[in-house]
């Protein structure tokens, strides 16, 4: 059965806002997944707990916009400190959630509910792995792809989309050469 996606905006009183998935099958991959992706979604905003906000699938508040935009944001910037080739996702499709992301809209409707979660326990650091970059020439000026992908209002959420999918392609170029 394919992951849903969603995910809403929590705000918890005396904390950051944090994304919360709707469907616990996606906190349970992310679970099973390796503690560097774990990492990766935390330090990026998200909270492995769930919480829906009433929103139809593939549609999320409008109020949660700007949220939304600035932990996109911390997915892009983020991305480039892991090495996601070999890792287990444990079930989670990087791929699938890109494709949300670009096609998830807004909706006008009443604010959520104030979320009932409790703070997520502190994880154990993993160890620190020395990622080397590649001397790979991928077609495009590495600076000019990071420009790009900061985050702005005017941008908006398709260009860091956009931006993602264009790391996957170099990655999935590098995985292609022998």
């Amino acid at each position: 059965m394919a992951l849903r996606y969603d995910f809403d905006i929590a705000v918890v009183p005396g904390a950051m806002p944090l994304a919360l998935w709707r469907d616990q099958a996606v906190v349970d991959a992310l679970t099973r997944a390796d503690p560097i992706v774990q990492k990766y979604f935390r330090d990026s905003g998200f909270g492995m707990a769930t919480f829906d906000s009433g929103a139809p699938p593939d549609r999320f508040p409008a109020a949660d916009e700007p949220v939304r935009a600035d932990i996109i944001g911390k997915l892009t910037d983020n991305v480039q400190a892991v090495d996601i080739e070999g890792l287990n996702w444990g079930g989670f499709d990087l791929r699938a959630f890109l494709t949300y992301l670009g096609g998830a809209t807004p909706i006008d409707m009443p604010a959520a509910p104030e979320p009932k979660v409790m703070p997520e326990p502190p994880k154990p650091e993993p160890p620190k792995v020395d990622v080397a970059e590649p001397d790979l020439d991928l077609g495009f000026d590495r600076e000019e792809l990071l420009r790009a992908m900061q985050p702005s209002k005017r941008k908006g959420i398709a260009m860091v989309v956009l931006a993602l999918g264009v790391i996957l392609i170099g990655i999935a170029a590098l995985m292609a050469l022998p």
